[in-house]
């Protein structure tokens, strides 16, 4: 696999350590999944005439992916939570860019329209309390 031999190659070279290895392959399988998903998400748009739309679903659910889930001060999450909600959120994701992409191949324009601006919102109302705005009164 092309993580393996990435691994391998920076262990041969002395930029990791044995002790780092599962993970970093582990954190390198996310990130190739990750890309290829966008890849052929931006692709299929490509070929269905949708490219902006594929672009826009595709930064969404990208931060989604990596923002979630979203803690407040008032309901901060423990690490169990963290990784329940994490799990969820890559399953609801996952389940979203299937639909996504069956309606962009079916030329359902409007269901891949609709779900990628719900996908979209969610990403901005994920990254609002990131900017910690703050209302002046």
């Amino acid at each position: 696999m092309i993580t393996e031999y990435i691994v391998k190659n920076l262990k041969e070279n002395g930029v990791l350590d044995s002790k780092d290895e599962v993970l970093v392959q582990y954190g390198l399988n996310g990130l190739l999944s990750t890309f290829f998903s966008s890849f052929s998400i931006i692709l299929i748009g490509l070929c269905c005439n949708c490219f902006t739309e594929s672009i826009v679903f595709t930064i969404s659910s990208i931060i989604i992916l990596v923002l979630a889930p979203v803690d407040t001060i008032n309901k901060p999450l423990d690490i169990i939570e963290r990784s329940v909600y994490k799990k969820r959120t890559v399953e609801i994701v996952t389940i979203y860019v299937a639909v996504f992409l069956v309606s962009l191949v079916t030329g359902q324009f409007r269901i891949s329209w609709s779900i990628s601006l719900a996908v979209c919102t969610t990403s901005i109302l994920q990254i609002l309390p990131k900017i910690n705005i703050k209302k002046e009164v």
